[in-house]
C-alpha cells in the first residue's frame, strides 16, 4: 500500500456497543476504506487516512469523521477527502434511509455523495454533504461560492471584477459533521477594465440553520461594540446558505501557541491580558446566560460517551465530577461577557495589538471561566501545553488584575481552571488520538490537583 507523508493511521479500541453493530467497522480504518472503494470515481486510489472526530451516543448513534488521502487519475499528489460516516440501532436505520430522498445531494471530486451499507447499518456522506449542514452545498459548484465572495467583498462589483473560479481553493480547518465546519476561501480578483489584480480570502462558517441566523446577528453586536479594534476580532462579510453559513473576515497576526515556545512570549502579557479584560467589559444585554451548574452539566454530558467507551477510567471521571460539583462556588457578583473558550489557539499576536477568533460559546455569567480555560490549556496534563506556560499565565492573571482593578478570587479561578482540566479529558477521545485513555486519566487527576 502506498503510505502518504505525515498522514498516521489512528485507531484504539472502545469497548463494543450491543446496540451499534456498526461501531466497530465505524473505528476501523481499513474496514472503512473496504467499504468505501465501490463508492470511489473511476481510477481513484485510496491511500491512507486518520480518524479526526468521533461523537457517540451510547446505545443511540455513533458519528465518525475521516480525512483519507487520495490519488486522482494523472495527479502525481494526492489530495485531501473529508467524509463522515453515521450508525444506527438496526431498529433505526430503515428511518435514516428513507429520509436520504428529502435531501439534494451534490457531486464529490472522489465518490459517490452518499454510501450505504445495509449490513453494518452505516451511511457515509462524502464532503460537503451532511445531513444537518445544508450550508455546505455552498461550497459546490464554485459558481455558488464565486457569488458568496461577491457578496462578501461588494468593492469587488461583479461588472466591474471577475473572481477566478480557477484559483478558488478551499481548506476545510476544521470539520464537526452535522454541527460545524471552518473553511478557509481563497481566490483571486481581476479588473475587467485594467488587468489589476488583488487577492481576496475569507473564512466560512457553517452551522445547523436555525443556528447560524443567532451567530451572525451576536457577530454584528460583536463588531459594532469593539469597533476601535481593541482587540480586533473579524468583521461578519456576509450571511449566506439561508442564515446556515456566515462569511468572515481574515485577520493577520502569528498564533499564540507558536509564541509561547519563543523567548518573546514574555511580551505578549500585557497585551493578551488587556484584551481580555476589555472583552469583559463589553454590554451583555444580547448575550444568553450561562450558569455555573450549565457548566457542569456541559461537562458532565461530555464525559458520558468517554466513561461508557472507556471503563477502567469511568469512576476517576466521575470522582473528579463529584468534586468539582462540592466545590462549586457562589454565582459571581455581577455578570460579564465570557469568550466561552479562551486560549492559546484562540489568540492572533498582531503588529497592532491582539485579535481573538472564535464566539461560537460567548455568554454573560463568570468572567473567571476564560481566565481558568486559559489555564487549563496552559497546565502540563493539557496536550501541546507549552513549556513555561503556567508562570506565564499566573503573569497573564496579574496583569488583567492590573487592567481590571481589583483582585480575582483564587478559589473561584482554581474552580474554573479544575472544571477546564475535566472538560478537556473528553477531547482526546473525539479525535481518537493515540492513547487517548491515558491522556483523558491525567487531566482528571490534573482537576483533582489544581481543587487541592
Amino acid at each position: 500500500m502506498k503510505s502518504t507523508p505525515g498522514v498516521a493511521l489512528r485507531s484504539q479500541p472502545m469497548r463494543p456497543d450491543a446496540q451499534l453493530p456498526g461501531l466497530e467497522t465505524l473505528l476501523d480504518i481499513s474496514r472503512v476504506r473496504s467499504l468505501l472503494v465501490p463508492a470511489l470515481h473511476p481510477r481513484v486510489e485510496f491511500m491512507d487516512g486518520l480518524i479526526t472526530h468521533v461523537r457517540y451516543k451510547p446505545s443511540t448513534s455513533a458519528l465518525v469523521a475521516y480525512r483519507f488521502a487520495v490519488l486522482l487519475p494523472g495527479k502525481a499528489s494526492p489530495r485531501p477527502l473529508h467524509l463522515y460516516g453515521k450508525c444506527y440501532r438496526k431498529q433505526d436505520y430503515g428511518a435514516a434511509i428513507g429520509k436520504l430522498g428529502t435531501h439534494r445531494w451534490v457531486e464529490n471530486f472522489a465518490m459517490t455523495p452518499v454510501l450505504a451499507s445495509r449490513e453494518h447499518a452505516i451511511i457515509f456522506y462524502g464532503f460537503p454533504n451532511d445531513r444537518v449542514l445544508a450550508g455546505l452545498r455552498l461550497l459546490a459548484p464554485p459558481s455558488r461560492l464565486r457569488r458568496v465572495l461577491h457578496e462578501a467583498f461588494p468593492e469587488l462589483e461583479r461588472s466591474a471584477w471577475r473572481i477566478s473560479v480557477r484559483r478558488l481553493a478551499c481548506e476545510i480547518v476544521r470539520y464537526k459533521p452535522e454541527k460545524r465546519a471552518v473553511v478557509r476561501v481563497t481566490s483571486r480578483a481581476i479588473a475587467r477594465t485594467t488587468g489589476t489584480r488583488r487577492n481576496v480570502a475569507c473564512y466560512i462558517k457553517v452551522y445547523p440553520r436555525e443556528h447560524g441566523a443567532t451567530v451572525a446577528s451576536q457577530l454584528q453586536v460583536l463588531n459594532a461594540a469593539l469597533w476601535r479594534g481593541v482587540p480586533s476580532v473579524p468583521r461578519l462579510l456576509a450571511v449566506a446558505g439561508g442564515g446556515g453559513a456566515i462569511a468572515l473576515e481574515e485577520i493577520d497576526g502569528r498564533d499564540l501557541r507558536a509564541i509561547l515556545r519563543e523567548p518573546s512570549a514574555e511580551r505578549t502579557v500585557p497585551d493578551v491580558a488587556g484584551a481580555l479584560a476589555a472583552l469583559h467589559t463589553l454590554p451583555i444585554e444580547t448575550w444568553p446566560r450561562s450558569s455555573i451548574a450549565d457548566a457542569l452539566e456541559m461537562t458532565a454530558a461530555g464525559l458520558r460517551a468517554l466513561v461508557v467507551a472507556a471503563p477502567e477510567i469511568g469512576p476517576d471521571l466521575e470522582a473528579a465530577l463529584a468534586r468539582l460539583r462540592a466545590a462549586t462556588p457562589g454565582p459571581p457578583d455581577t455578570d460579564s461577557f465570557v469568550h466561552g473558550d479562551f486560549h492559546p489557539g484562540q489568540v492572533l499576536v498582531r503588529a497592532a495589538g491582539i485579535g481573538v477568533l472564535d464566539f461560537d460559546r460567548a455568554h454573560c455569567g463568570d468572567s473567571c471561566a476564560d481566565l481558568g480555560n486559559l489555564a487549563a490549556h496552559l497546565h502540563p496534563a493539557a496536550p501541546e501545553s507549552p513549556p513555561g506556560g503556567v508562570a506565564w499565565g499566573a503573569r497573564v492573571v496579574e496583569a488583567y488584575e492590573d487592567a481590571r482593578g481589583a483582585r480575582l478570587d483564587r478559589g473561584r479561578l482554581r474552580f474554573w481552571t479544575a472544571l477546564a482540566l475535566l472538560r478537556l479529558a473528553a477531547r482526546p477521545f473525539r479525535g481518537l488520538e493515540t492513547h487517548w485513555w491515558e491522556t483523558s486519566a491525567r487531566l482528571a487527576a490534573a482537576c483533582w490537583e489544581v481543587l487541592g
